[in-house]
């Protein structure tokens, strides 16, 4: 017999998981699941990271409805915290390689 313990502890892990969409240039994009308080480095990593064609100079966040692009290659934007529901593109590198 489960106690109420277990139950609740059960009900916390499952709410504190969700689910980004990661595209663009990353090895294996669509959903990845994501736990609360992941950030920007996790998510892509989470997808198999960015392929060689892949810009971190340009990644763009989506969260309801609005577009906010980053610097990867800069330590404070790596720590962006993500949320169930948001997308997140890694563009193609341009001629110049960024």
């Amino acid at each position: 017999m489960k106690s109420r313990q277990t139950d609740v502890s059960m009900a916390s892990h499952f709410r504190s998981r969700g689910t980004v969409v990661v595209g663009g240039q990353v090895r294996t994009p669509g959903q990845v699941s994501i736990s609360v308080g992941s950030d920007l480095w996790k998510a892509i990593d989470r997808a198999g990271g960015a392929t060689e064609y892949g810009s971190l100079r340009r990644v763009r966040l989506i969260r309801d409805g609005k577009m906010t692009t980053f610097d990867l290659t800069k330590p404070e934007f790596q720590a962006v915290i993500v949320r169930n529901n948001d997308a997140i593109e890694v563009p193609q590198k341009m001629i110049l390689g960024n």
